[in-house]
């Protein structure tokens, strides 16, 4: 089980947002309970430091990064058209 994760529910729920849909929350708890890997593009990362740069939502940018890196459920990928093929 992979999900690939947008920007805003990345951040949202590592800051633990109600802004996150339930299911979402869920679906999301269930891929890192059952040993799936949670798909972060590097783009989503750029966005994420944008978004924490501009103050746009409070959260640490390095911290959040750090946790994503070293958290064995996410895997951070290229995006690219030949990664969607």
């Amino acid at each position: 089980m992979n999900y690939l994760l947008d920007t805003h529910s990345l951040i949202w729920y590592l800051i633990g947002s109600r802004r996150l849909k339930l299911k979402a929350r869920e679906a999301i708890d269930r891929c890192r309970i059952m040993g799936g890997k949670l798909l972060v593009p590097t783009i989503v990362l750029s966005e994420a430091l944008d978004i924490a740069e501009k103050r746009k939502a409070e959260f640490d940018f390095e911290e959040m990064y750090r946790f994503v890196r070293n958290d064995p459920s996410f895997e951070i990928i290229g995006f690219t058209p030949l990664d969607i093929l």
